[in-house]
């Protein structure tokens, strides 16, 4: 069960119509592709900006420590990681793991070894972001020995055991023998052979006899060719062998069922430090992504205050093209609580609230935002926004009623900690109508 304190976090995340209006999922698009493993990929796509005042400043201060690790010593060695949380679970259960899970796990083990690596290289550097990292358990020993055992998803190491060697030098010997006696009978009766060679059937070696011969060629007829001109024979002198070959290849796959099932077990031994180790590299990979997402948007870390102020300077709607988007200033919450944006057709008054709003959203979701140095974001209990032509084709709305009925969610909704974001206030009504309603809202 959750606790109070998550619960209470919970209620302040901002949800809702207002976070596609602002097109605030199309920044977690962007921030989910910097992510390297599906941990922190899951992170990205449930970060939802947060109406808590601390909450936001530590979010904050995590990508300020991300990016500054970041900038002086490269990105962070992530990758070759996959989701093993269910593998993990499996083997808990009392479940073996395929060689390929096995594999996952020691990747991710790796991972883990790579990352503390990279810590120790980067001390001293006074950065709280490396803490993170120094809470990751290392388990190089249990990395090694599936990385021994295991050579890839269909192949074992045949020192896995001494037991494995040991059968599979038995199978090679009986596959030499075998082939010396079939190329034995190859040659002294090469006129009875459709074919020059030794084959398999069954998983027993044959060779191709002609079906009129096939009286000169005593053994176990195994298949027949489509044509039925060709008969596959396991020759007697081999039929003993063949059979010792089939029983240790079934002891050899106990054999391998057998280590995978040790490997499985200290898997699962360790499986609370697994979990806390993928706990830890999702939060890592989302700092990371934010830091990442700053560094391509050439954004700067936001100041945060929680009085109702916002300073943007040179702030650039972070959807629009760099080399088409026109940076914007903008202030609210300082000399005045209300701002009425006026001016011609595609003048950008649109794209001036919508830029206000997500660069807003963003900084409570702990992002850093494309505007100049010192630029000052408030945290909001809400954002609500009536923006764009949304009319209700379900509800066969007009668009001024589609409007109206957003207008009214927001007055019911809206106090003085809600940053309210409308764009045409009263359109799709007579001009002098929408005024006197403007005025009225």
């Amino acid at each position: 069960m959750h606790s109070t304190f998550e619960d209470n976090i919970d209620k302040k995340m901002i949800r809702g119509r207002v976070l596609n209006v602002l097109e605030y999922n199309r920044i977690i698009d962007q921030l989910r592709d910097h992510a390297r493993t599906p941990f922190g990929q899951t992170q990205c796509e449930q970060l939802l900006p947060c109406s808590d005042f601390d909450l936001v400043s530590s979010r904050i201060q995590q990508t300020a420590d991300a990016y500054k690790h970041i900038q002086e010593h490269g990105p962070l060695p992530l990758s070759e990681v996959s989701d093993i949380q269910s593998s993990i679970a499996y083997a808990e259960s009392g479940g073996v793991l395929s060689m390929q899970e096995l594999l996952y796990v020691a990747a991710f083990f790796r991972v883990v070894g790579r990352l503390l690596r990279h810590a120790e290289q980067s001390a001293g550097s006074n950065n709280a972001f490396l803490d993170y990292v120094y809470q990751l358990t290392d388990q190089p020993d249990l990395e090694k020995e599936i990385s021994f055992c295991i050579v890839s998803d269909e192949e074992m190491n045949d020192r896995a055991s001494p037991e494995l060697y040991a059968l599979r030098q038995k199978i090679r010997q009986a596959q030499t023998h075998i082939r010396d006696v079939l190329e034995k009978i190859i040659r002294n009766a090469p006129h009875a052979l459709q074919e020059q060679l030794v084959t398999i059937r069954n998983d027993r070696y044959v060779v191709p006899v002609r079906a009129e011969k096939k009286n000169e060629i005593k053994g176990i007829v195994h298949d027949t060719s489509s044509s039925g001109q060709t008969i596959f024979v396991e020759p007697m002198s081999v039929v003993e062998t063949n059979n010792k070959i089939r029983e240790w290849a079934a002891a050899e796959q106990e054999e391998m069922h057998r280590i995978r099932y040790l490997l499985s077990v200290q898997t699962a031994e360790s499986a609370d430090l697994i979990r806390a180790d993928i706990h830890i590299i999702a939060q890592i990979d989302l700092f990371s992504a934010k830091a990442l997402l700053a560094s391509q948007m050439r954004a700067s870390m936001p100041l945060i205050n929680n009085e109702g102020r916002i300073m943007l300077k040179k702030a650039r709607h972070p959807l629009i093209d760099e080399q088409s988007v026109v940076p914007i200033d903008f202030e609210i919450g300082v000399r005045f609580r209300t701002l009425v944006v006026t001016g011609p057709n595609t003048g950008g008054k649109t794209v001036s609230l919508k830029t206000c709003g997500l660069l807003t959203l963003m900084s409570m979701a702990g992002l850093f935002i494309p505007c100049l140095d010192h630029s000052e974001i408030s945290v909001f209990d809400k954002v609500l926004a009536d923006i764009g032509d949304e009319q209700s084709i379900e509800q066969s709305l007009s668009t001024f009623s589609g409007h109206m009925k957003n207008i009214v969610d927001i007055i019911q909704k809206a106090d003085a900690s809600t940053l309210v974001l409308v764009d045409e206030l009263g359109s799709g009504t007579d001009p002098s109508e929408g005024a006197a309603l403007a005025m009225a809202i």
